[in-house]
């Protein structure tokens, strides 16, 4: 379980935060997390959680994860659309909602065939809350 480790990186970035604004406390943590990241969420979440008691600063801290909607582009045409991948989400407008993220990639636009995943694989500490 990678996450364990890439949890314990984020707590001593969060430890270095806190001591940098004199903060006694760690109130909220937002990550982003793209469905691309290689990431757990659950496992994610379930090391922090796990983790958060071994520090003071951060014993009652609540974590948020945020999913990033990736995006396809045809670098021919400039089309792009993002990438839906629940079954809700199918009667949305996107041409690749029922492909799933690694549907064809031929451009519904140009039709040419090299259409791009534009993110989705960020792992990112994106907002610390602190007192």
């Amino acid at each position: 379980m990678h996450e364990l480790s890439l949890v314990q990186g984020m707590m001593g970035q969060l430890m270095d935060l806190a001591a940098r604004n004199s903060a006694n406390r760690i109130v909220r943590v937002v990550v982003e997390v793209g469905p691309f990241s290689g990431v757990v969420v659950d496992s994610f979440i379930f090391a922090f959680d796990a983790l958060k008691s071994e520090h003071r600063i951060t014993k009652n801290s609540v974590l948020e994860i945020e999913t990033p909607v990736p995006v396809m582009e045809c670098p021919e045409c400039g089309f792009s659309c993002e990438i839906k991948h629940h079954e809700q989400d199918e009667q949305e407008l996107s041409p690749f909602s029922a492909l799933g993220f690694w549907g064809a990639r031929t451009c519904p636009h140009c039709k040419d065939v090299t259409m791009i995943t534009k993110g989705g694989d960020e792992l990112l500490l994106k907002q610390v809350e602190m007192e």
